[in-house]
């Protein structure tokens, strides 16, 4: 969880470039990057909250091997859930606000049991250090874009 924390860190320092953009790495800002990632940490802490740990089950899932093998997601492979594309308009504040809520997001999360799940629409269903794990490869993932943004 501390290196989670970290990444979150990481992304607020980049809030003052959140207009800057580069085509040949992606047609997104950098706010949209930020802003993505940390709806992601809010969106899927909301969803292992609700589930039931007495339901999780183990499954093979062959995507979730290999982005947990290679500790990274391949660019342009993955296309993000309506959910967790950001639809406002990006502004510092708004970025402010959502890195309060996955800030708060960790904080839910870490009281939770270990077989709280999420089920992920391609890597199946995530328990909490599987998820945990995830969203440091996604937030790791788009740290990355924003970095070679700013190249």
């Amino acid at each position: 969880m501390k290196k989670l924390r970290a990444l979150i860190t990481e992304l607020e320092k980049h809030t003052t470039h959140y207009q800057k953009t580069n085509s040949a790495i992606s047609q997104s800002t950098i706010g949209w990057q930020i802003e993505h990632t940390l709806l992601v940490i809010i969106q899927i802490t909301k969803g292992i909250e609700k589930s039931n740990p007495e339901e999780y089950k183990w499954k093979f899932n062959s995507s979730r091997f290999l982005v947990k093998l290679m500790n990274k997601i391949p660019r342009g492979k993955a296309k993000a859930p309506k959910q967790v594309i950001p639809l406002l308009e990006i502004t510092p504040e708004s970025i402010d606000e959502k890195i309060k809520l996955a800030k708060q997001s960790l904080i839910n999360l870490d009281k939770l049991n270990s077989n709280h799940f999420f089920k992920h629409h391609s890597l199946g269903n995530l328990d909490k250090k599987n998820t945990i794990n995830f969203l440091n490869i996604h937030s790791n993932h788009h740290l990355k874009i924003i970095k070679d943004i700013l190249k």
